[in-house]
């Protein structure tokens, strides 16, 4: 019964139910010091529900391995929500922690890291990078790797599940235990970034030059959150997607290395980050990815092991002598 229990419980469900119930355990403690804790809550709890009706709901053997049309692809769509459903919460827990990271810090560190950058480079690139070198081309270019980031997150798993299966457990660790921990960080440090100058905040959401440059605008507009910049999740996850695309997908690994360079740049250029929060992605990926590669190939193994056992038991059942009663 444990082993079964354990076979259906992923590390992705882990991570999720424990990052959930540790930004509600925060949320629940400072909650006088928190605007309408009770939503932010009501939310948290809307997916932890979500997860354990997906492990609940258990993998894709109880479809016929032969199944044909509608069956078919509702089996296909079950396989690859089950491993990737922690991918449609990551725009809910990003927003989520702005609306409870002054609880330690009541004032937000932006000075503090604008300080370091100028301590740096004399100034904060942030802030005068797009205005000095103002371009259509540049532009479009930085914004649209911004694009391209948003769409690759989904589109590696798609890729993965289509491509090669086997991968995609490794490409949800990887970037789930990422992106939580950056998210853990966001709540108790509460940085806004390069848009917490006013200037360059208007500058960055100005409708201007061609579509990716309105649409990023459009994203920074409308979104509820001002903050969640150190380390910056755009250079992290980008950064992460690189390198599960040079081992996993091959003819992605140029595209996705090339364009997780330009969100770097993007994140400067285009008035997001300080300098600063892409020094602290660099140290989160250089820390945090080979432990989620371990925890991968630990998860891969006991797979391996719990199939092995099963097969031998199979094989011993069939030669199993048959029993005399006379």
């Amino acid at each position: 019964m444990k082993e079964r229990l354990a076979a259906r419980i992923l590390p992705v469900d882990a991570m999720t139910v424990l990052f959930i119930l540790a930004n509600i355990a925060f949320v629940a403690l400072a909650r006088d010091a928190i605007p309408e804790p009770g939503s932010i809550v009501v939310g948290y709890l809307i997916c932890l529900v979500v997860t354990v009706v997906v492990v609940a709901s258990g993998g894709t053997e109880r479809y016929r391995q032969r199944s044909t049309g509608c069956m078919a692809f509702l089996r296909w769509f079950h396989g690859l929500a089950r491993q990737a459903y922690p991918l449609a919460f990551f725009a809910f827990f990003f927003v989520a922690v702005t609306r409870f990271d002054n609880v330690i810090f009541r004032n937000d560190l932006d000075p503090v890291f604008a300080a370091i950058d100028r301590a740096l480079f004399g100034s904060v690139p942030s802030e005068w990078l797009m205005v000095r070198f103002e371009s259509y081309l540049l532009s479009e270019l930085f914004h649209g790797a911004y694009v391209v980031y948003y769409l690759s997150i989904p589109g590696l798993a798609l890729w993965l599940y289509v491509k090669d299966r086997s991968a995609l457990p490794e490409y949800m660790i990887t970037v789930t235990l990422l992106f939580y921990a950056a998210c853990l960080t966001y709540a108790i440090l509460p940085v806004v970034g390069a848009r917490f100058d006013p200037a360059t905040r208007a500058l960055a959401e100005a409708y201007r030059f061609g579509p990716f440059t309105r649409i990023m605008a459009f994203v920074y507009r409308s979104s509820a959150h001002l903050g969640a910049a150190f380390p910056s999740t755009h250079v992290t996850i980008s950064l992460v997607i690189a390198l599960v695309a040079r081992r996993r997908a091959r003819p992605l690994a140029r595209l996705l290395a090339v364009n997780a360079g330009l969100v770097m740049a993007a994140t400067i250029y285009c008035g997001y980050h300080y300098f600063v929060d892409i020094l602290g992605a660099l140290v989160y990926v250089a820390a945090l990815y080979p432990a989620a590669l371990r925890l991968a190939g630990w998860r891969r193994e006991r797979d391996n092991d719990v199939v092995g056992r099963r097969r031998a038991t199979a094989k011993g059942m069939s030669n199993k002598p048959p029993r005399n009663d006379a």
